[in-house]
């Protein structure tokens, strides 16, 4: 059965053109948030402290612009996507901080009766885990492994020709940050450890330090007159909605079309996803509404760039970008 034009226009994936404006658009306006933030709020930052990632950005923009000029879409594509992959990461953190630092009343309590009214109860969750050395290990395992599967996912992408795939991947992530640092001003939250009396003392296979060390540094940000931002020793601190679970269903999908661990991918994203609400102190609401904000930014990072292209096609006759990198319908 043949689909009508508008039905495929909503299913195929938009071309490369419209991805990687979409990602560069985003990108700019984290870079432009960060800019215009930093000078009116408490937290300040040494731009010393950055210069090993400044270092590490520019190998990436020349390997970038090497494969620009040899014609090696491939390798431009991964280094872009490397290099924006990498500095997004730092200013998500950076703008937590700055979302923190607004102060609004924390709202553990409510949070708290949302997974009360789900019929979740975390501390025997917690308990759970922790009499398992062996699922926490993994646990640790698969919340540390964002980071990694950010990087490798649009390789893997890029690789198969799937690239408009990894854009809208990356992209979807960098909207999520945005959501999220958004919604975490006004829902600021100490996390389930904190807020459920649990001690440190009383767990036997968490490394209690993992879960109890950014708390400090959230408290910092709220209070200090004047916070100096540390990459060294800044992690995330938005605990509403949880980024974890947002990028847990941003990287299944994106995996989707990676033949052989496709199905690998959905599995570890769901065990990720489990993994949030113990390593990372989250609410089972976070990871409730970290999987609604990710299908938002999926889906808001697909219209437009959906809208970009009728733009364009309106306006122009623009020649089709690198065919042979298009993602099939």
């Amino acid at each position: 059965m043949q689909m009508s034009g508008d039905s495929y226009a909503r299913t195929r994936m938009p071309d490369l053109a419209s991805t990687r404006t979409a990602l560069r658009a985003l990108f700019g306006l984290m870079i432009f948030l960060i800019m215009a933030g930093t000078p009116v709020s408490s937290v300040k930052t040494d731009m010393s402290d950055l210069s090993a990632i400044g270092l590490i950005l520019v190998i990436f923009l020349l390997a970038m612009m090497y494969g620009r000029v040899r014609r090696m879409l491939p390798l431009e594509m991964i280094c872009e996507c490397w290099a924006i992959g990498l500095a997004a990461s730092i200013m998500a953190i950076m703008l937590s901080y700055l979302a923190a630092s607004f102060n609004q009343p924390m709202t553990d309590d409510l949070l708290k009766s949302f997974d009360h009214a789900l019929g979740f109860d975390w501390a025997s969750y917690a308990r759970t885990v922790d009499a398992s050395p062996f699922l926490v290990k993994w646990f640790f395992h698969a919340y540390a492994s964002m980071a990694k599967q950010l990087l490798f996912i649009p390789v893997l992408l890029i690789i198969i020709k799937q690239a408009p795939r990894a854009y809208v991947m990356l992209a979807s992530f960098l909207l999520l940050v945005l959501i999220s640092c958004f919604i975490f001003i006004w829902m600021p939250a100490i996390g389930a450890f904190h807020s459920s009396g649990m001690l440190a003392s009383e767990l036997t296979s968490i490394r209690a330090a993992g879960v109890y060390n950014w708390v400090p540094q959230l408290l910092a940000v709220r209070s200090a007159e004047t916070f100096e931002f540390d990459l060294a020793r800044a992690g995330g601190i938005i605990s509403m909605p949880s980024v974890h679970a947002g990028t847990a269903l941003i990287c299944a999908w994106a995996g989707w079309r990676i033949p052989v661990v496709k199905y690998v991918l959905v599995a570890w994203n769901l065990f990720m996803s489990a993994s949030t609400i113990f390593v990372g102190s989250h609410y089972l609401v976070d990871i409730l509404v970290g999987w609604a904000v990710g299908a938002l930014a999926i889906y808001g990072v697909l219209r437009a760039c959906r809208w970009h292209e009728s733009q364009r096609d309106r306006t122009s006759d623009v020649e089709p970008p690198a065919a042979s990198f298009e993602a099939k319908a």
